[in-house]
């Protein structure tokens, strides 16, 4: 649907709620592009993750959602994006080697390894525990849960264990080297995230974040 024409003097605010990797990749962009267009528009964002979202947003603790999975029915949820998920390594002799051969590993080069996660609500980990415990059978050995991605990061960079990403989470990491860790791709198969904008269908929104959402639709979804 094209972005209707509106009168730029709508002022009022929007709860918004949302995961991670949108909350830190998309979300900032689409507020800016708004505040633009309506400057009088108050933002209040809470960033947490993709079950909290969709919980608060079912319970009216906000308008407007982002969120990284669909889970059913009960909110009108519209895809805006997808993303690949990639491993993140410590700089060890291990995968080094691996690094040396090919920027590719495979289920078995990681079934041993301890894993490094966010909250169990994050969809990243929700994706790749589904598809590690389907193809190999066993749970993975869990030796930290951090709510921060970054914080992720600088315990995969000091040796503690690995972890699993969206792509855009490292982009900056691989545009600009830092040697902190290593980032391969998964060769069995293509890992993707896909994030959703989310919003109760039995709960009329206010002009604000009407108008937010289909800003929103004009971005992502009339391409």
């Amino acid at each position: 649907m094209a972005m209707k024409e509106f009168d730029a003097d709508i002022s009022g605010s929007i709860d918004i709620r949302t995961s991670s990797i949108p909350g830190q990749f998309i979300v900032p962009e689409l507020l800016a592009g708004f505040h633009e267009k309506y400057p009088h528009v108050i933002f209040n964002v809470e960033v947490s993750d993709s079950d909290k979202v969709w919980s608060d947003i079912m319970d009216n603790l906000g308008e407007i959602g982002f969120t990284g999975y669909f889970e059913n029915n009960s909110l009108k949820c519209e895809l805006i994006s997808r993303d690949k998920l990639v491993l993140i390594t410590p700089v060890n002799e291990k995968f080094e080697k691996l690094m040396a051969v090919s920027s590719m590993v495979s289920i078995n080069d990681v079934a041993g390894e301890k894993f490094i996660w966010r909250e169990e609500g994050s969809a990243t980990r929700k994706t790749f525990e589904n598809w590690f415990k389907g193809h190999d059978g066993r749970e993975l050995d869990t030796v930290a849960v951090i709510n921060s991605i970054e914080g992720v990061k600088a315990c995969v960079s000091q040796g503690m264990g690995v972890s699993v990403m969206s792509l855009s989470a490292v982009k900056n990491e691989i545009d600009n080297p830092t040697g902190a860790f290593l980032v391969f791709q998964f060769e069995d198969v293509e890992l993707e995230r896909e994030f959703y904008m989310v919003y109760n269908k039995n709960t009329t929104l206010s002009p604000a974040a009407s108008r937010f959402r289909d800003y929103v639709e004009s971005r992502y979804m009339d391409k």
